[in-house]
């Protein structure tokens, strides 16, 4: 799924931007930009799993509080493949 882009400027430290440089080079990215998308997914993905074992955890405490979650997964649909 390919959606629009916005142009942005950041300050960086440098240890960061050379951080994100040599990660480039070693995944193979083709921007910096793609550095910054990938890094902010995994970020978005973390958040999401801290919510799913909070409420898995409030749960396993109390069932019935389950139906007072709403989840809201942003996440663009995968079937893994990019982790193998």
């Amino acid at each position: 799924m390919n959606q629009p882009h916005q142009k942005i400027s950041i300050s960086l430290p440098v240890n960061l931007l050379r951080y994100a440089e040599k990660y480039q080079a070693q995944q193979q990215l083709s921007s910096r930009s793609d550095v910054f998308s990938a890094a902010l997914i995994a970020l978005r993905e973390k958040q999401l799993e801290e919510s799913y074992r909070l409420a898995a955890e409030d749960y396993r405490r109390n069932p019935d509080l389950f139906t007072m979650y709403e989840f809201e997964d942003q996440l663009p649909e995968s079937d893994g493949s990019e982790w193998l």
